[in-house]
C-alpha cells in the first residue's frame, strides 16, 4: 500500500529577501509599492496599514496601545470584520457626541435666560427673603416701602384695585417665561403649585440630552475595561439626578436645588478622574503621534483644552450648587453659570470634532488596506521546484512531496 502525502514546506520571508535585488521580480515589484517597511539591509517587505484609535472620555492602557479587545476575551482583534464593527460604531459616537454639544448648548441657554431677570432684581436691590418669598402680601411691602419711585405714578395715584392688579400682575416683575399654569389657582396649596417654564423645558430636554449619551456609550463601552464603564455610568446617573431637578423645578425648588446638587457633584468627579489620568500622562491622546495635527494644534493638546474646560465647568457648577440649596441666588451666580455653561461647550465641541477625526482615520485605513491588498497580490510567487522522497514505515511505503524556494545567491556559493 502506497500512501501519497503531498505536504508544502514554504518560507515567505525567503522569497522576499534572499534574492538579489537586481534579479529579482518580487523586490522590483516592492520598490514601487505604498506600504513598504525597508530592512536597512538591502531586503524590504510589505507593510499592512495601522489600525486606528477611538477615543472615549477614560484611560484604557490596554485598549490605546494594543488595539481593541474581544467581549469578555484578551484575545486582540484583528480581522476585518471586527475592525468593520468598530467603524461602524464610530458612527454611534458621533451620534453621541453630536447630543452631547446639543445638550451643552440648552444647558447654556438655561444660564443665560435668565441673566435679566438676575439684573432685574440686582437693580431693585431686592433682599434675599423677598426674593425667595412666596406670597403676595411680602413682595407688596417690599414694593411699597422698600423702594423709591418704582411705582409708577398713575399707579400709584389711583383709586381703583384694577390699575394696582393689572401693573402687580404684568409689569412689576421680569417678563415671565411660563409656558402652562393650572387653569383655577389653588388659594389653599400647601406650597408651590406645579407649573411649565421655558426654563424648565430646556432644562428638561438638556438633562435628556445627557442621558440618551450615557446610555449610547455604556453600550459602546461594553468591551472596555471596567474603569470606562464605571466613568460612563456616572455620566447617566448624573443625568438621572438632573432629569429629577428639572422636574421639580417649580414644583418643589429645594429638592429641584438637592437633586441638582447631586448631579452637578457626579459630574464633577467624572472630571476630576480624567484629568488625573491626563496628569499621569495616560489617557487616550497617547496613541496619536506628536505630529498629528487639528486646525493647528495636535490632538494631546486638544484634549487637554477638552478635559481642562470640562474640570472648569463641572467643578464650578459643584461648588455654587451647594449655595442654591440655602436659597442663595443673585446677579453674580447667574454670571459664574453662564461661564460654567461655556466651559462644558468648549469640552463637548473638542469631543464633537475628534470623534469625527476618527471617523475620517478609519476611512483612511480602509482605503489603504484596500491598497495594501492590491499590491500584495501583485507581488509575483516564487516558482517552487518539488522533490519526491520515498520512505518506509511498518511496512508502509509513503512518498512525500517536499517543495523548496530556489536557492539563494548564497546557497550557490556553497
Amino acid at each position: 500500500m502506497t500512501v501519497i502525502d503531498a505536504e508544502t514546506a514554504t518560507d515567505a520571508d525567503p522569497q522576499f529577501k534572499d534574492e538579489p535585488k537586481g534579479d529579482n521580480p518580487q523586490q522590483e515589484e516592492l520598490e514601487d509599492a505604498a506600504f513598504v517597511n525597508d530592512k536597512g539591509d538591502g531586503t524590504a517587505s510589505l507593510m499592512k496599514p495601522k489600525k486606528p484609535t477611538r477615543h472615549h472620555r477614560a484611560r484604557d492602557s490596554t485598549y490605546n496601545h494594543d488595539g481593541d479587545r474581544v467581549d469578555g476575551d484578551d484575545a486582540l482583534v484583528e480581522d476585518y470584520d471586527e475592525t468593520m464593527s468598530a467603524f461602524q460604531a464610530q458612527k454611534w459616537h458621533i451620534t453621541s457626541a453630536a447630543i452631547f454639544v446639543i445638550a451643552s448648548l440648552l444647558y447654556l441657554a438655561m444660564a443665560c435666560m435668565i441673566m435679566d431677570t438676575y439684573v432685574h432684581y440686582f437693580k431693585m436691590k431686592v433682599p434675599r427673603e423677598v426674593y425667595w418669598a412666596d406670597d403676595d402680601a411680602t413682595w407688596w411691602t417690599f414694593f411699597i416701602n422698600g423702594t423709591d419711585n418704582y411705582i409708577p405714578d398713575d399707579v400709584n395715584n389711583a383709586d381703583d384695585d384694577y390699575s394696582w392688579y393689572q401693573w402687580y400682575n404684568e409689569t412689576a416683575f421680569p417678563e415671565d417665561d411660563i409656558v402652562w399654569l393650572p387653569r383655577i389657582a389653588n388659594a389653599d396649596a400647601p406650597g408651590y403649585e406645579p407649573y411649565v417654564s421655558k426654563y424648565m423645558i430646556l432644562y428638561f430636554l438638556a438633562a435628556l440630552g445627557f442621558m440618551i449619551t450615557g446610555v449610547i456609550e455604556i453600550v459602546l463601552a461594553r468591551g472596555y475595561s471596567m474603569m470606562i464603564q464605571i466613568l460612563y455610568y456616572i455620566m447617566l446617573l448624573a443625568a438621572c439626578f438632573g432629569m429629577v431637578s428639572a422636574i421639580l423645578t417649580n414644583k418643589s425648588p429645594l429638592w429641584s436645588n438637592i437633586a441638582n446638587c447631586a448631579s452637578c457633584n457626579l459630574w464633577a468627579l467624572e472630571a476630576i478622574v480624567i484629568v488625573a489620568q491626563r496628569l499621569r500622562g495616560s489617557g487616550e491622546a497617547a496613541e496619536y503621534d506628536e505630529g498629528t495635527k487639528m486646525l493647528c494644534w495636535n490632538i494631546r493638546t486638544w484634549f487637554w483644552i477638552a478635559d481642562i474646560s470640562f474640570l472648569i465647568g463641572t467643578v464650578g457648577d459643584a461648588l455654587t450648587s451647594w449655595i442654591y440649596i440655602f436659597e442663595y441666588d443673585n446677579l453674580y451666580l447667574g454670571v459664574g453659570a453662564m461661564v460654567f455653561a461655556l466651559m462644558w461647550q468648549i469640552c463637548a465641541f473638542v469631543y464633537f470634532a475628534v470623534s469625527i477625526y476618527d471617523w475620517q482615520q478609519y476611512k483612511i485605513y480602509f482605503e489603504n488596506l484596500g491598497e495594501y491588498e492590491r499590491e500584495l497580490k501583485a507581488v509575483p510567487a516564487v516558482p517552487v521546484k518539488e522533490a519526491a522522497t520515498a520512505v518506509e514505515t511498518n511496512g508502509i511505503t509513503e512518498t512525500t512531496a517536499s517543495s523548496t524556494a530556489p536557492p539563494s545567491k548564497e546557497d550557490d556559493s556553497c
